[in-house]
């Protein structure tokens, strides 16, 4: 992966693990779409995102963790 993409990535987890919905819905592009993981709802738009971030910061016990060593990164293209 390379170190923009991890670093990221990395800002990404943190700010889920500290559940701070406004930082987390500001790395999202105004068009960009949410296939979230907790929830069988397609976000669209950024309220719906902020939506989903705060109920799962509600779950204090969940938390974001990446396992480098079974972690497989694609590089489909484009910059990051």
């Amino acid at each position: 992966m390379s170190q923009e993409a991890n670093a990221i990535l990395n800002t990404w987890i943190e700010r889920v693990n500290a559940c701070d919905v406004e930082a987390i819905a500001s790395m999202y592009k105004e068009d960009a779409v949410l296939l979230p993981t907790f929830s069988d709802q397609i976000r669209r738009t950024l309220e719906e995102k902020k939506d989903y971030f705060r109920g799962l910061a509600k779950y204090k016990s969940v938390t974001v963790t990446i396992h480098q060593d079974t972690a497989a990164c694609e590089h489909l293209g484009g910059s990051f």
